[in-house]
């Protein structure tokens, strides 16, 4: 009986301590759960990333800012990535965060390579935070302003055919800029651009609003720090008729017998291109005025000689001058002397003047080929003194130029006169004049 009841006894402990060890290992697990949870809710992180985070740069209340500089150049954005605790993973959101550089310890005007934070608006706890790129580029400077003259590029607006383009005109001239003094102080020039594509026949009138920047040799200067005021200018497009020409000569002389086709020669260059922008017609030739006075000096015969291009036209070909050059080849120099009756005078003034030629002789040079001028006689040359313009002479005795020519015998050939005649102008007498005014009353 006893061995039975002690036997039962053993049996209710066994079981008393099997019931103990199974709440004893519930409560383990459910401790064990508890903890899980607490862990996973409020220690277990989670990673998050953003792209394209915009960097913070703020001088207020800095040395800089007392210093008068400002941030002139605009941050890059930079990519992020953390840790959070898991609790606050959905509180932090893209605008709830701030990526920024700390600017208190820069005072002068430079460029800065600083490294950008991150921080929680919320005050959340980031960690194992790493940012792309890790430092990004500041510029502290002065904004200074400045105008500047005003150019054109517009590479794809083009004449139509016969036609030119004038010089643009823009509205306005100039233009206010605006940036950091370390590349406004270096700007000479802004040059506005247009990227249109047109063929113009007639003036025309377009806007553009894309600027460049060059410094006075002409090296354009890349930024897009530069503000330009006003954003869009017009342009004013001319449009010219257009001719490209021949360059000949015009011989000058007052030899109406020589035959200017005699000289052979050429220009270099030999054309040039005239535009009109008045309405002016074109010639089919520039010619070059060219005395034949020019052709000859005490050395003898001038062979080459440049001439400035004179024209009222637009120049296009942008010459000054063009080279002139004699190819005759055959030509030669001679000196031949005229007496005072082989000179005469011509278109003498009806006034109370006599007009008398003081010079017995001039000289002159012949110019022509060689076997030709060796056979002139001084009957085959007229030599004339004009007078049209004596009356208005003071001078009793004053010099005038004495024109020569050849005969139509010599056309090839020219004359020029070495020496001028002296002229004397006498008060005619009392008598001379009243038979003149009886022969006129009458």
């Amino acid at each position: 009986m006893k061995f039975k009841k002690l036997k039962n006894a053993n049996r209710r402990e066994i079981l008393e301590s099997r019931n103990n060890a199974f709440m004893i290992a519930l409560a383990f697990i459910c401790a064990l759960v508890s903890w899980y949870y607490v862990k996973m809710k409020y220690h277990e992180t989670d990673i998050k990333n953003f792209t394209d985070v915009a960097v913070v740069a703020d001088i207020s209340g800095t040395t800089a800012e007392e210093n008068g500089l400002q941030i002139i150049n605009t941050l890059k954005n930079v990519n992020v990535r953390f840790e959070c605790s898991s609790k606050d993973y959905s509180r932090v959101t893209k605008n709830r965060i701030i990526a920024y550089v700390d600017m208190k310890n820069y005072s002068r005007a430079d460029e800065y390579d600083i490294k950008v934070q991150l921080k929680s608006l919320d005050n959340i706890e980031l960690s194992n935070i790493k940012i792309e790129p890790e430092y990004i580029k500041v510029v502290l400077d002065k904004n200074t302003p400045k105008t500047v003259a005003l150019t054109t590029f517009l590479p794809n607006i083009i004449p139509a055919e016969g036609k030119a383009l004038g010089e643009c005109i823009c509205d306005p001239v100039q233009v206010d800029i605006s940036g950091p003094s370390s590349i406004v102080n270096k700007i000479d020039r802004v040059e506005v651009e247009s990227d249109v594509h047109k063929i113009l026949d007639s003036k025309e009138i377009i806007y553009a609003d894309n600027f460049n920047f060059y410094t006075e040799d002409g090296t354009k200067i890349n930024t897009s720090n530069i503000t330009v005021t006003p954003k869009s200018i017009a342009i004013t497009i001319p449009v010219y008729a257009e001719k490209n020409i021949p360059i000949t000569a015009n011989f000058k002389t007052q030899d109406t017998n020589f035959d200017q086709s005699s000289l052979d020669y050429t220009f270099t260059p030999d054309n040039i291109t005239l535009a009109s922008d008045t309405g002016e017609s074109i010639p089919d030739a520039l010619e070059v005025q060219i005395p034949l006075t020019d052709l000859i000096d005490d050395n003898g015969i001038v062979y080459e000689k440049d001439y400035q291009i004179k024209t009222q036209l637009i120049n296009q070909s942008k010459l000054e001058t063009v080279h002139f050059k004699l190819n005759n080849t055959n030509l030669g120099v001679r000196e031949m002397t005229l007496s005072k009756n082989n000179i005469h005078q011509m278109q003498v003034p009806q006034d109370n003047y006599d007009y008398t030629n003081m010079t017995e002789k001039i000289t002159v040079k012949l110019v022509g080929p060689i076997d030709v001028i060796n056979n002139i006689t001084a009957s085959d040359i007229n030599a004339n003194i004009n007078l049209t313009n004596a009356e208005s002479e003071k001078l009793k005795v004053f010099p005038i130029d004495v024109e020569v020519s050849c005969s139509v015998n010599f056309r090839n050939v020219f004359a020029i006169p070495v020496n001028k005649a002296n002229i004397s102008k006498t008060l005619k007498s009392e008598s001379s004049t009243q038979a003149t005014n009886k022969n006129n009353t009458n």
